[in-house]
């Protein structure tokens, strides 16, 4: 019987903001000293800014760790710098809309409006990101196991209501991602 060498291959894709990016790199480095292939899919208009704040090299990527990019769907703004516009709605950033307390999401009290993504702010029932990132969370139920930029003592009862409501046994919390960056990955690859 043939025994299979190959590297496990994960492709990471992060929502294209700062604050996902940044974390998903840490994982996709964490995992490539791991022994992982990793497949990193940036959006055409945050691929571009890297290469234009970091360089060329900054994409080549090392043996094992490749970059590609897929379009955005969103048209090139004026400034190529300038972080992709997202529509803001002014009314409910100042009339108090965003203190309105939210007790249905499994695991969390005591939290309100503004401590969720603004995609979770639409008046609109039928608001494309809602629903986009409403199928996205369904199928992460799909999937043989989660993993969670968190650590239990953090958010243990939020991590076990996961577990409670879903049935879902593999649940792996593995940050804070950048404490173990700090950690594990040299110098040379976080730069």
């Amino acid at each position: 019987m043939e025994t299979s060498t190959t590297k496990p291959h994960a492709v990471l894709v992060p929502w294209p903001e700062k604050g996902h990016v940044n974390p998903v790199m840490r994982l996709a480095e964490l995992l490539h000293l791991r022994g992982f292939h990793i497949t990193f899919v940036h959006t055409a208009f945050n691929y571009n800014r890297l290469i234009r704040s970091n360089g060329p090299d900054s994409v080549k990527g090392l043996p094992g760790f490749r970059f590609e990019t897929i379009p955005d769907g969103t048209p090139p703004p004026s400034n190529p710098d300038a972080t992709q516009d997202v529509p803001l709605y002014d009314n409910y950033l100042t009339d108090g809309t965003l203190d309105t307390p939210v007790d249905w999401v499994t695991g969390m009290g005591n939290i309100s409006l503004k401590d969720l993504p603004s995609f979770f702010r639409t008046t609109n029932p039928n608001d494309i990101m809602f629903h986009f990132m409403n199928a996205e969370v369904e199928d992460c139920l799909k999937a043989r196991a989660l993993i969670f930029n968190s650590f239990e003592e953090l958010e243990q009862e939020a991590l076990q209501a996961v577990v409670s409501k879903f049935n879902f046994p593999d649940i792996y919390s593995i940050g804070p991602l950048s404490l173990l960056q700090q950690k594990h990955v040299p110098k040379s690859l976080s730069e």
